[in-house]
């Protein structure tokens, strides 16, 4: 039984389902759009498929069609009645009531895919909880070979962002250590029912098969943190405040590893906070910020 995306108002009708803004709960019902983001995510009948917050599957039936397999976990248990009806003729669909962020993922996908089988990820994320989603799937332990997702355009931005932009800060240069992202397209809001009051960009992330910088991981996290504590000030700023019982002068000591006594820490590419952020963690340890 396939999933009409034009049909959403009628199954949410049909189901007695009221969307929650809670959850971030917006269902794409444009056919093209839903195309794209599975063209996107490169999609073929030897992958399996984890699809996060299925909604009304309306995503999650053209992945049927190209996946060999697709596990749909969702966290509302008021669709999960509903999905299981939409579903029942669909023996390569697995819906999965949980909440994705407390579940133990690998043992997930072990009991859901047969061993070996490439694994990849396509979701349109509840937007307020994008970066927690993300990081569970890039830190989690498990090799999946891409991650498609929708996200807020805002986030997009940060997530492709590049060294001495505006966007660049945090994310970028944290996402930057486990996988090379791509936006893919913008998703109008009249795409969606109900419509956000936000853009919507899909981002295409392809990880690494091991995370970089495993040799200055500490250094570099710590680094990250302090650059962005305060985008304002410089980056020797945010260390003597990071660490005010250290007598450094911090300029010199930027001025020591090759850099700028007045750089900001969104001037900093990943090789630089892995080469600095090695420099920071020799010096000050495992001190507490």
């Amino acid at each position: 039984m396939g999933v009409d995306p034009r049909e959403v108002r009628a199954l949410a009708a049909r189901f007695g389902l009221r969307l929650t803004k809670a959850r971030g709960q917006h269902f794409l019902t444009d056919p093209r759009w839903i195309r794209a983001i599975v063209d996107c995510a490169e999609v073929t009948p030897e992958d399996g498929v984890l699809e996060i917050g299925p909604g009304l599957g309306v995503l999650t039936a053209p992945l049927a069609e190209r996946a060999g397999r697709v596990v749909a976990v969702e966290i509302d248990a008021r669709l999960i009645d509903a999905l299981g009806v939409l579903f029942s003729d669909r023996p390569n669909v697995t819906i999965v009531h949980a909440d994705f962020l407390a579940l133990d993922l690998p043992s997930l996908l072990a009991a859901y895919f047969p061993p070996g089988m490439p694994l990849k990820v396509v979701a349109n994320l509840p937007y307020y909880i994008t970066s927690p989603i993300l990081f569970r799937l890039l830190e989690g332990g498990v090799e999946f070979r891409s991650i498609t997702v929708m996200v807020q355009k805002e986030v997009a931005e940060r997530l492709v962002a590049r060294p001495g932009t505006k966007a660049y800060g945090m994310l970028t240069a944290s996402v930057a250590r486990y996988a090379t992202p791509r936006r893919c397209f913008d998703v109008p809001a009249g795409a969606f029912f109900p419509p956000p009051r936000v853009a919507s960009t899909v981002v295409h992330l392809a990880p690494y098969a091991s995370p970089r910088y495993a040799d200055c991981a500490d250094g570099y996290a710590m680094l990250v943190a302090v650059s962005f504590q305060s985008r304002r000030k410089t980056l020797a700023n945010n260390l003597r405040q990071a660490f005010p019982t250290f007598d450094v002068d911090w300029g010199a000591w930027l001025s020591a590893h090759g850099f700028d006594p007045r750089v900001r820490g969104e001037a900093l590419s990943p090789d630089d906070f892995c080469r600095l952020g090695a420099a920071l963690f020799a010096l000050v340890g495992g001190a507490s910020r």
